[in-house]
C-alpha cells in the first residue's frame, strides 16, 4: 500500500473518530485555512461517513417506532 494511500485511510478514521468523540475539534481542524491536503480531506469523508451512519441509525429508529404505533411509511 503506498504512503498516500495509508494517510488517507488514517485521515478517514482520523475525521471519523473526532466526529464521533469531539465535534468541536472536528470543527475547528476543519475550517483553518491551511488545511487543504488529502490527509484533511479525507478527514472530511470520514467525518461525513459517521454523520451518514447516525442518519441511517435514526431512520431505523424512527420506523421501528412508527411501527410500533401502527404506522408505516
Amino acid at each position: 500500500m503506498e504512503n498516500q494511500e495509508k494517510d488517507f485511510i488514517k485521515g478517514f478514521n482520523v475525521g471519523y473518530q473526532l466526529s464521533k468523540h469531539d465535534p468541536a475539534l472536528l470543527t475547528q481542524l476543519t475550517k483553518s485555512e491551511g488545511n487543504k491536503s488529502e490527509y484533511f480531506r479525507a478527514i472530511t469523508l470520514g467525518a461525513k461517513q459517521h454523520d451518514r451512519e447516525k442518519l441511517l441509525e435514526q431512520i431505523k429508529k424512527s420506523n421501528e417506532l412508527n411501527k410500533v404505533k401502527g404506522k408505516t411509511l
